[in-house]
């Protein structure tokens, strides 16, 4: 028993070791991250009432209008071109079982390459459309297409996607790149609705394979 008692009394102690050891670290550890948490709260109140005009002073306005106005300007200089082409991406079979294993589309015409070869028309395995899609940001890099037109803005939001269009299936083993066009802005709130049309071409076919609409919303 007396064993026990002075296993129970050290435990007893270094407990209390501990706790006076790390206390203070750990309640300030915790002060410092409720006080960054409130701070980043109130930043984001502020900002979300001024943007909805809530509080924002007319100097604060009239630099918001005065920025929206420039971005127009010097994006309306490139409606309707060309801004970017991708470089080539060359999509295998495992990239397609992968996306196919992720989103559970699991379909013999994008994964069993030796029933497409003898049962699908198109005589081998095809990329899933979505996953054309999603392949889209990475090629594309939008954001830096935007800078490079008007460098001042404080955010970019990706609002969707429109008129999508598969208008032929991309091969597995084939290479794809994309083709940007900015082909619309319209002066908003807070800044700029683009819309960016994409191409997404097809080496081996030689053809447009894909085309839809990048919608974005860049906040000044």
């Amino acid at each position: 028993m007396d064993g026990l008692k002075e296993a129970s009394q050290l435990l007893k102690d270094k407990q209390a070791k501990f706790r006076d050891q790390w206390e203070l670290p750990v309640r300030s550890l915790m002060d410092g991250i409720t006080h960054r948490v409130h701070r980043s709260l109130a930043e984001y109140i502020r900002f979300s009432d001024v943007e909805q005009g809530e509080g924002a002073t007319p100097e604060i306005a009239a630099l918001g209008d005065s920025r929206i106005l420039a971005l127009h300007k010097n994006m309306s200089l490139y409606l309707g071109h060309s801004l970017s082409t991708s470089e080539w991406l060359y999509v295998t079979q495992e990239m397609v079982n992968n996306f196919a294993q992720v989103t559970g589309d699991e379909q013999w015409i994008h994964v069993d390459p030796v029933r497409a070869r003898q049962d699908s028309p198109f005589r081998g395995t095809i990329v899933h459309g979505y996953f054309i899609l999603s392949l889209l940001p990475n090629l594309i890099q939008i954001e830096n297409l935007i800078k490079k037109m008007s460098g001042d803005y404080r955010m970019i939001v990706n609002s969707g996607l429109g008129n999508v269009e598969f208008r032929s299936p991309l091969r597995t083993g084939s290479k794809m790149r994309v083709c940007a066009t900015l082909k619309s802005i319209n002066s908003a709130k807070r800044g700029i609705d683009a819309v960016f049309q994409l191409m997404v071409e097809a080496q081996r076919e030689g053809n447009i394979c894909c085309i839809a609409e990048s919608q974005i919303k860049i906040i000044v």
